[in-house]
């Protein structure tokens, strides 16, 4: 995935074949991949704030969408947002969703949604499948890089050296392909592995 601010107005580009979408703090839509877009009605969605989006797509999402949701708000108070669900239409069961903050020195944060695709193909030509498998410590750490810990909190959950774990997402990224820590969340959600 690529994420380039320009210097104009900050917008944020994002390349990927997955479903991705990302929010600013006013919870306003600044980017989305096209799999997102067409999860999320098919029609253009940059500037729609992401609840009347997720509203509009089913009323269930009512419950947690709305206006300073939980994860907008931690993400406002420098919290860790925790994943969620979305439902969409003619769904009959919600879709996982992977959230993940993008800070860029000088840039208000953002938040990124990245969602699953286990209510059906989202991605034109079937799941990621990594060039070579992760170890369970690789999976564990990005799963855990997933939920926003930093590396220093990721040791503490599993009881390893910050160094180790940075080690881990670094082979992690390697196998992956990936050229930064979100990327390779994305590639480890595409592949089923978090």
């Amino acid at each position: 995935m690529v994420a380039q601010p320009t210097r104009q107005d900050d917008s944020l580009r994002l390349d990927s074949a997955a479903a991705v979408f990302a929010v600013d703090l006013d919870q306003r839509i600044v980017s989305s991949t096209p799999a997102a877009t067409a999860i999320l009605g098919g029609r253009p969605i940059t500037g729609l704030r992401c609840y009347d989006v997720m509203c509009a797509l089913d009323p269930r999402n009512s419950a947690q969408c709305r206006p300073d949701c939980l994860e907008v708000t931690d993400a406002r108070c420098g919290r860790t947002p925790r994943g969620s669900s979305l439902w969409g239409a003619a769904c009959k069961q919600s879709r996982p969703v992977t959230t993940v903050i993008e800070e860029r020195e000088g840039i208000p944060p953002l938040i990124i949604h990245i969602l699953s695709d286990t209510e059906g193909p989202v991605i034109p030509g079937g799941a990621y499948v990594p060039s070579q498998e992760l170890t369970r410590r690789q999976v564990e750490s990005l799963r855990l890089l997933a939920q926003g810990l930093s590396p220093c909190e990721i040791s503490r959950a599993l009881g390893i050296s910050p160094v180790t774990v940075r080690n881990h997402i670094q082979s992690a990224m390697e196998r992956l392909d990936a050229h930064t820590r979100l990327e390779a969340v994305l590639l480890a959600t595409r592949a089923g592995l978090i």
